[in-house]
């Protein structure tokens, strides 16, 4: 990844969100910004004065050359965004955990519930036959 593509990924990271909503917002195809991350291919100009009317608190000047702060607001502080923190994967591993917990007991009560109703079916056909 070249110096562009490590500046618009903290970008990115800043602002919380994906390269493919980026692309979305701004009319880019993923691929496009995708490249543009691994340093494939540099921004264009139609990309850089869309991304920038956008997002007019970030400085131009970092983030094609990496020059200043990332923020033309000096106040403005990036965001130290630890995406693979051990903490952040271990919550969201418990998270998932409970989640496949919850998805297995309603699993389990549908699969309940569908023998209970075939119970049922079968005692209704036998009185009908009566």
């Amino acid at each position: 990844m070249d110096n562009f593509g490590i500046r618009l990924q903290n970008f990115l990271q800043h602002y919380e969100i994906t390269a493919y909503k980026l692309g979305k917002d701004i009319d880019f195809s993923n691929a496009a910004i995708g490249n543009m991350l691994s340093g494939k291919t540099m921004p264009s100009f139609d990309f850089l004065s869309k991304l920038m009317e956008l997002y007019p608190l970030v400085n131009a000047n970092w983030l094609m050359m990496g020059r200043g702060e990332m923020f033309v607001d000096p106040n403005i502080k990036p965001r130290n965004n630890k995406l693979h923190s051990p903490d952040l994967l271990e919550s969201k591993n418990e998270i998932i955990g409970l989640l496949n917990e919850h998805v297995k007991m309603k699993d389990d009560k549908i699969s309940q519930m569908t023998e209970e109703l075939r119970e049922f079916r079968a005692a209704a056909k036998l009185l009908r036959e009566k």
